[in-house]
Protein backbone atom coordinates (compact mmCIF):
# COMPACT_ATOMS: atom_id res chain seq x y z
CA UNK A 1 0.00 0.00 0.00
CA UNK A 2 2.79 2.35 0.77
CA UNK A 3 3.53 2.47 -3.43
CA UNK A 4 -0.17 3.14 -3.95
CA UNK A 5 -0.17 6.12 -6.75
CA UNK A 6 -1.71 9.05 -6.47
CA UNK A 7 -4.00 9.94 -9.02
CA UNK A 8 -1.75 12.80 -10.33
CA UNK A 9 1.46 14.19 -9.30
CA UNK A 10 1.63 17.20 -7.04
CA UNK A 11 5.14 18.97 -8.29
CA UNK A 12 7.32 20.59 -5.16
CA UNK A 13 10.33 22.54 -5.32
CA UNK A 14 12.64 21.27 -3.06
CA UNK A 15 16.07 23.49 -0.91
CA UNK A 16 18.67 23.42 -2.96
CA UNK A 17 17.18 21.57 -5.76
CA UNK A 18 16.83 23.04 -9.62
CA UNK A 19 14.23 21.41 -10.76
CA UNK A 20 10.30 20.46 -9.37
CA UNK A 21 9.82 17.17 -7.92
CA UNK A 22 7.15 15.38 -9.28
CA UNK A 23 5.30 13.42 -6.19
CA UNK A 24 3.26 10.83 -7.60
CA UNK A 25 2.51 8.29 -4.69
CA UNK A 26 1.70 8.08 -0.74
CA UNK A 27 5.33 6.48 0.06
CA UNK A 28 7.08 9.36 -1.76
CA UNK A 29 5.17 11.57 -0.34
CA UNK A 30 5.31 9.99 2.96
CA UNK A 31 9.03 10.09 3.32
CA UNK A 32 9.04 13.74 2.50
CA UNK A 33 7.17 14.85 4.88
CA UNK A 34 8.47 12.48 7.44
CA UNK A 35 12.29 13.27 6.34
CA UNK A 36 12.89 16.08 4.31
CA UNK A 37 10.57 18.71 5.14
CA UNK A 38 11.30 22.34 5.06
CA UNK A 39 8.73 23.89 7.25
CA UNK A 40 7.57 21.41 10.57
CA UNK A 41 5.26 23.36 12.78
CA UNK A 42 2.93 24.15 10.52
CA UNK A 43 -1.21 22.77 10.96
CA UNK A 44 -1.13 21.44 7.29
CA UNK A 45 2.31 19.58 7.73
CA UNK A 46 0.44 17.99 10.84
CA UNK A 47 -2.55 16.87 8.67
CA UNK A 48 -0.45 16.11 5.77
CA UNK A 49 1.55 13.40 8.09
CA UNK A 50 -1.47 11.95 9.87
CA UNK A 51 -3.34 11.41 6.36
CA UNK A 52 -0.36 9.31 5.08
CA UNK A 53 -0.39 7.64 8.70
CA UNK A 54 -4.13 7.34 8.25
CA UNK A 55 -4.52 6.35 4.76
CA UNK A 56 -5.89 2.89 3.74
CA UNK A 57 -5.03 2.60 -0.06
CA UNK A 58 -8.73 3.42 -1.22
CA UNK A 59 -9.57 6.01 -4.20
CA UNK A 60 -10.92 8.41 -1.01
CA UNK A 61 -8.03 7.90 0.70
CA UNK A 62 -5.43 8.25 -1.63
CA UNK A 63 -7.53 11.33 -2.69
CA UNK A 64 -7.34 12.75 0.69
CA UNK A 65 -4.08 12.23 1.69
CA UNK A 66 -3.01 13.92 -2.26
CA UNK A 67 -4.85 16.97 -1.27
CA UNK A 68 -3.51 17.25 2.81
CA UNK A 69 0.20 16.88 0.87
CA UNK A 70 -0.57 19.47 -1.86
CA UNK A 71 -1.76 22.06 1.30
CA UNK A 72 1.23 21.18 2.98
CA UNK A 73 3.39 22.07 0.20
CA UNK A 74 1.45 25.03 -0.42
CA UNK A 75 1.87 26.03 3.75
CA UNK A 76 5.55 25.04 3.28
CA UNK A 77 6.17 27.76 0.33
CA UNK A 78 7.83 24.63 -1.72
CA UNK A 79 4.24 24.14 -4.38
CA UNK A 80 5.10 24.65 -7.46
CA UNK A 81 1.60 24.90 -9.45
CA UNK A 82 0.54 23.15 -12.16
CA UNK A 83 0.22 26.24 -14.62
CA UNK A 84 3.99 26.03 -13.99
CA UNK A 85 4.50 23.56 -16.73
CA UNK A 86 2.04 24.74 -19.28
Amino acid sequence: MYDKPFAGPVFVRLLGARHPSAVSSLGHAADLLFDNWPRTDGPKYAEARRACLNCDGSDDSLAWTRHAFKEAAREAGILVEDSYFI
